[in-house]
């Protein structure tokens, strides 16, 4: 019988790698129904990881009378665990042929190249809420709906449209109530686009062909990335999927056999072991048309999936926010890494002033995560870091406050913790306010959050804080980045827990973050720009810190720890008698 059972699993083969370059390994999934579809991954209304599929040729087969109940719309893990087989036909949908969750509208759309519509269905029960007619291209004329994807910024839906005779391929781009907004042509070289998807990162299409192209097409051989005008960014190579899973019956003298990529998706890995910021390319391969003269009907059930690895984004951190108390220079340092792909692009990255006094910022070296920054001017600057791939731009900002400087005693103190505690999520209603070690750690429904207060007796009210430095000490390291959050309710450390205080903190400001990379060794902290909130008559609840990397926990000795300078402080410098910065 032709197409899922339930309960049924895919076959796997584990080798990973890049698909990019002459060195490419890849992580494989294959399914068997007919002939396969498109694929859709749905990160909002389903389970994290789960993909959709529709199969536009089963019910050509000799299998699809057999099958009892029919179906030919899948839904199933990225390991390949089926979740839930729908039948589209019954619906009156008879050749679906693309299926994309629309995040915007929280529905799902799914093409059909014989009634020439658009279906707009409930993704919980996949029954048809409404349609509409497929526009054809302005540029072409074209109306051979084929592949659908979706942005989840605007809910606009981009319709691939397959060759015609006498009709080159192209895309259109329509409302998600079918109103028609733009289309365009495909690059030269995209014979019959099918397979498509919007990346949300980039803005950029993902093409695939597979339709009309003859087996033996070089088109076969790659994806093609695109603008959503056209232009073509890339071109992504197949050539070692085809050497290792082509099909020979399609036919190839050099790898003995092509894949046919006809559905393309983005999703996260299907690697227990990867984070879950790891995304995936997942293409589904038709292999021989179902009934054609390449091989007979009951042949037909050689379709399959492939993921792929695909192009990380970038990660960028400004760092925190700073005060100075006159303009002058003061050092950032930001951090950026990034995972070489696509191959061939070079890392971009760039510092630049988004708002502030005109002119008023200057970098030593713009080009540099760490840099010397120059302010002419006092005022409030917002500077950001930017990285890019040549394909995803990612950027992150900081504040820096430049006073205007003036007369004043300088002072400097040494303030101490008089309230800390740490916050477990699993035990939300207990308290941990006499242990001598504070832990924090990211994990789903299990985190962990350490807080602090210091006594701020020793700070004059309204002076100028030119530095405040929080000290810790670190019992158990974590390479990865701590963030620190103000805390906006008072508390307790015998009384602090969870369910008190554990969200109660100030999530759109970051008032600074360090890396506690090793053991038994003191980490310093910038905090400047809260403790320059406190000493201008802001309530001091204290800090919050919160980790970023996911399972891995760090631990700091906290007030109660036998050895005094083990114990969490700060060291503040201030100018009093001054101008008031308040």
């Amino acid at each position: 019988m032709c197409g899922f059972h339930q309960g049924q699993r895919s076959k796997r083969t584990s080798t990973k790698g890049r698909i990019y370059g002459s060195n490419t390994s890849f992580v494989t999934t294959e399914f068997f129904p007919c002939n396969t579809g498109r694929t859709i991954y749905d990160p909002y209304a389903l389970d994290t990881g789960t993909l959709g599929m529709v199969d536009s040729e089963v019910e050509e087969t000799e299998f699809w009378p057999l099958q009892n109940p029919r179906r030919n719309g899948f839904e199933f893990t990225s390991t390949g665990d089926l979740i839930l087989p729908f039948n589209i036909n019954k619906l009156g949908i008879d050749e679906p042929t693309g299926i994309t969750f629309n995040s915007f509208t929280g529905t799902v759309f799914v093409t059909d190249d014989e009634a020439l519509r658009v279906f707009e269905l409930d993704p919980n029960t996949y029954q048809i809420l409404t349609s509409f007619p497929t526009p054809a291209s302005q540029q072409t004329g074209g109306n051979d709906p084929e592949g659908i994807t979706s942005d989840p910024s605007n809910g606009h839906l981009f319709i691939a449209n397959g060759i015609l005779p006498a009709t080159p391929g192209d895309v259109v781009e329509v409302t998600s109530a079918g109103e028609f907004v733009s289309s365009f042509k495909v690059p030269s070289g995209v014979r019959d686009p099918e397979g498509i998807y919007f990346d949300p990162r980039s803005g950029n299409l993902y093409l695939t062909t597979g339709g009309f192209a003859e087996p033996n097409d070089p088109a076969n051989d790659k994806i093609w990335v695109v603008s959503v005008t056209g232009q073509l960014v890339r071109e992504i190579s197949l050539a070692l999927v085809n050497a290792q899973f082509g099909n020979p019956a399609l036919g190839d003298s050099q790898a003995g056999g092509r894949i046919r990529p006809k559905g393309v998706a983005m999703a996260p890995s299907s690697d227990p072991a990867d984070d879950p910021s790891i995304v995936s390319l997942y293409v589904t391969d038709w292999g021989v048309d179902a009934g054609n003269n390449l091989a007979p009907m009951t042949d037909g059930n050689d379709g399959r999936i492939f993921e792929l690895t695909a192009n990380q984004s970038p990660t960028v951190d400004a760092g925190p926010n700073q005060t100075l108390v006159s303009p002058g220079s003061t050092e950032l340092n930001g951090a950026v890494s990034d995972d070489g792909l696509p191959e061939g692009n070079t890392l971009v990255i760039l510092w630049s002033q988004i708002s502030g006094p005109a002119g008023g910022a200057s970098f030593d070296a713009p080009s540099s995560p760490d840099t010397i920054v120059r302010f002419s001017d006092p005022g409030n600057y917002v500077l950001r870091l930017t990285a890019s791939d040549g394909d995803i731009r990612v950027f992150d900002e900081l504040t820096v406050k430049v006073n205007a400087g003036g007369g004043g005693e300088p002072r400097i103190i040494t303030a101490f913790v008089d309230q800390d505690s740490w916050l477990k999520q699993a035990a939300r209603n207990d308290n941990f306010g006499s242990e001598k070690e504070l832990p924090i750690k990211k994990k789903r429904r299990d985190n962990e959050r350490a807080v602090f207060r210091f006594d701020l007796s020793g700070i004059v009210p309204n002076s100028k804080v030119e530095k405040a430095t929080a000290i810790l000490r670190v019992t158990t390291p974590d390479s990865r980045r701590v963030k620190i959050y103000s805390i906006v309710e008072p508390w307790s450390e015998h009384t602090v827990t969870w369910g008190n205080t554990g969200n109660a903190f100030d999530p759109d400001t970051v008032y600074g973050s360090f890396r506690p990379r090793f053991d038994d060794a003191f980490v310093s902290v910038d905090i400047t720009g809260l403790v320059q909130e406190w000493a201008c008559g802001r309530p001091n609840h204290g800090l919050m810190f919160i980790p970023t990397s996911k399972d891995e926990q760090s631990k700091y000795y906290s007030k109660e720890i036998d050895i005094s300078h083990f114990r969490p402080s700060m060291e503040v410098e201030m100018v009093v008698g001054g101008a008031s910065p308040c």
